[in-house]
């Protein structure tokens, strides 16, 4: 299980951050980055393929190979990079009443099975029941 300090960024929360968009309100980056200073960023695995995908389809610009890009991200400091374990796919699999979309799955089963606050603008994720105690919604 990972400390309570540590938190977990949705794709698009990892975007903004690392791109410093003026997305993020002033008290989220505080917190993010209190979260950096102490290594407690998690980004799950999925969230790589994510942007890669985001990348190929166009919806997000690059203006490097991608694979520099995030190894850049995953490499930053104060981030750890969670793999996709057993538990981590066998939950995702199970979560009930959920939507289907398999990276916002995974990601939220991270969350759930490591214990650690999910910061999200998903409100699909941040109303999901079993999050009640894991989000940090973002507005």
């Amino acid at each position: 299980m990972i400390e309570e300090s540590h938190l977990l960024l949705d794709t698009h929360v990892a975007l903004w951050f690392f791109e410093n968009a003026d997305v993020l309100s002033p008290s989220i980056k505080k917190r993010i980055e209190a979260a950096a200073s102490n290594d407690s960023i998690l980004i799950s695995a999925i969230t790589v393929w994510e942007i890669a995908l985001l990348n190929a389809k166009k919806r997000i610009k690059i203006d490097r190979p991608i694979e520099e890009y995030v190894i850049q991200i995953v490499e930053a400091p104060g981030v750890k990079l969670i793999p996709l374990s057993p538990e981590i796919s066998c939950l995702s699999v199970g979560l009930s009443n959920f939507q289907k979309d398999p990276a916002d799955r995974i990601i939220v089963a991270t969350s759930l099975i490591n214990k650690v606050p999910l910061v999200t603008r998903d409100r699909r994720i941040i109303e999901y029941p079993r999050m009640k105690n894991f989000v940090v919604p973002i507005d």
